[in-house]
């Protein structure tokens, strides 16, 4: 198994920085998209507007399929789906709330499949439902666990569930492999299957694409990369140290918001496209104390303006960090095709929703 070790300094650009006029702040992705000398471009690639569609509000999921629309799942106590065209005109609405076929309770993740299949993983209910590029519904099965911390779908159809299953055989694997009808075929992910409950984010990990049987698995908790075979093989390790990261896995009970690492995406070239979201310096006027009378401890609830986030781009081959980049939006996902979706509000308050795609500079930002 090949490994690779890179000292990273958080804050400080190795290898390309942040020109001179954003040096100390966090601009916004509109000020990056008309930065010509930072190290990560930004195009606007979609823009969906609550102005125009009702529907539109933070989301919990988003695809795009391959005539250009959106499907969305807005979550917000809304369970359909909605299929929006690239001009914001309403196409289709796929489900309502129930337990039925072709119904939802808590939509939570959007993949689109071979030939525009819509996959839909219900959290609420369990279960993946598929269906067909006209949005018919072809079948269910159930999920083994409400709450997965990522999931990824494979060209067989079935899929990789990350999330902690709390079972004899299964505890303390962070990945879980599950045929097209459901039945689990292998898990792994891990070397060291010892659980701490202090330390919830021991397992959990950030599936990158799964790219011919291989993909990249990010722990959450600390700056570490490893490769896998869908089979189960360990095959290659990158370990990114930095100050942001204290290696602790602990989660909010000291009150201290702790860095997390959000997303990862492997490109074309195969580089590594790191999201870490890390506390901004003046979290603590943006958090709240709770009393948790049943536990007798406090529980911490914060903004989402409370992360800043970083982009990185790393090189797995050498470990060599190419480019960073922080930028203020706290509120976004990640799309399969590695687009970002970015929530905000316009100034009269209406909600928007963009769509992004990042590249290395090659002109300006990189060295």
């Amino acid at each position: 198994m090949a490994r690779f070790g890179v000292i990273v300094t958080a804050g400080i650009a190795l290898i390309a920085g942040v020109p001179g006029n954003l040096v100390g702040q966090r601009p916004s992705l509109h000020e990056l998209a008309r930065c010509a000398d930072c190290p990560i471009t930004f195009e606007l690639t979609g823009r969906l507007d609550g102005r125009v569609r009702p529907e539109v509000q933070m989301p919990a999921s988003l695809v795009r399929l391959a005539d250009g629309s959106f499907v969305l799942s807005p979550g917000n106590n809304d369970p359909s789906l909605y299929v929006i065209g690239r001009d914001n005109q309403l196409l289709h609405v796929i489900g309502r709330r129930g337990s039925g076929p072709g119904e939802f309770q808590n939509p939570w993740r959007l993949i689109v499949g071979p030939n525009d299949s819509l996959h839909v993983f219900d959290t609420e209910l369990k279960r993946r439902s598929v269906f067909t590029p006209e949005f018919e519904f072809v079948r269910s099965e159930p999920l083994p666990a409400a709450h997965p911390r990522d999931v990824r779908l494979l060209a067989d159809g079935g899929f990789l569930y990350g999330a902690p299953i709390p079972s004899r055989d299964l505890s303390g694997i962070p990945v879980h492999h599950y045929d097209a009808e459901g039945a689990h075929i292998r898990s792994f992910g891990t070397r060291d299957r010892t659980v701490r409950p202090d330390q919830p984010f021991r397992h959990l990990r950030v599936l990158g694409p799964v790219r011919n049987g291989r993909l990249w698995l990010a722990h959450r908790g600390q700056y570490t990369l490893e490769r896998w075979t869908v089979d189960g093989e360990q095959i290659a390790t990158v370990d990114v140290e930095s100050d942001y990261f204290d290696g602790t896995f602990t989660n909010w009970d000291s009150g201290v918001p702790r860095t997390n690492l959000r997303r990862i995406y492997e490109d074309d070239a195969g580089l590594i496209w790191v999201w870490i979201a890390v506390p901004a310096e003046d979290w603590a006027s943006k958090t709240q104390r709770t009393w948790w009378e049943a536990q007798q401890r406090y529980l911490y609830t914060a903004t989402h303006d409370v992360w800043t986030t970083q982009l990185e781009v790393i090189d797995p081959r050498s470990g060599q960090v190419l480019a960073r980049q922080s930028f203020a939006e706290p509120q976004w996902i990640l799309m399969e095709n590695g687009e970002m979706v970015v929530y905000r509000e316009d100034e009269t308050g209406f909600p928007i929703i963009e769509t992004w795609k990042v590249r290395l500079n090659q002109q300006g930002g990189r060295k």
